[in-house]
């Protein structure tokens, strides 16, 4: 746990599905401006890969999110991530082997750079990326980004995933994501495959009489972690 405001938590993963419209990416920056207020915090670097280049919900708010944050298109995303992982690395074994004082200046800016640090100072940095529409990432398994979200602990990844649709999303990554957020404005057929595939320990009639007096930009928030499975509205 980072922070009892925050909903999310480190190396963890996170998938927000709701239609056009519903507030997806505009609750994520809602954490990261939150996060941008707490003192003491390991992360330094957003990364949001887009391919829109008129996003009015980055513009109206990125201004309010302190961390360095890296626009990215979805064709560099793999080859960013790849970088940001072998810095991840380096600057790891310099913290632990103490060799900042014998690299060369170009060569720690290379580092530094790449995970948004300003220095070796803090001992584990952690990056948060935001993927704006997640689908095309589950088309198919051999997906290198898709094989990345399950490998995100090591290098100290958190992701948001904004999907439009929970068809056609594979169960596998549905039993390894921390959050759910569910937005309002679903019908039933995929609120009940929601609720089948998210575990949910209530019964789905009385969440369903729940669900259905929930706005679009409203959402069920559930949340997995080591005391259980927590659901409520947001």
């Amino acid at each position: 746990m980072i922070h009892k405001e925050l909903n999310f938590s480190y190396n963890s993963i996170n998938l927000l599905i709701g239609q056009r419209g519903s507030g997806k990416s505009h609750n994520v920056f809602k954490e990261l401006i939150k996060l941008s207020q707490l003192p003491n915090k390991c992360y330094t670097l957003f990364i949001y890969v887009t391919d829109s280049n008129n996003d009015i919900t980055y513009k109206k708010m990125k201004d309010l999110v302190t961390i360095p944050t890296k626009i990215v298109p979805y064709a560099e995303a793999n080859e960013v991530l790849d970088e940001l992982i072998e810095c991840k690395q380096a600057y790891d074994e310099v913290v632990e082997k103490k060799l900042e004082k014998q690299m060369k200046d170009e060569s720690k800016q290379d580092i530094l750079s790449n995970i948004g640090a300003k220095d070796f100072s803090i001992k584990f940095p952690h990056t948060i990326v935001l993927f704006d529409d997640a689908m095309s990432i589950f088309k198919s398994k051999n997906n290198p980004l898709y094989k990345k979200l399950f490998k995100n602990r090591q290098p100290r990844i958190t992701y948001f995933l904004c999907l439009q649709d929970i068809i056609g999303l594979d169960a596998s990554i549905k039993s390894n994501v921390d959050t759910v957020y569910f937005f309002g404005g679903f019908n039933r057929q995929k609120f009940n495959l929601f609720f089948y595939q998210s575990s949910i320990p209530l019964d789905k009639e009385t969440l369903w009489r729940e669900y259905v007096q929930l706005g679009k930009r409203e959402a069920l928030l559930v949340q997995y972690n080591n005391d259980g499975t927590i659901v409520r509205v947001i």
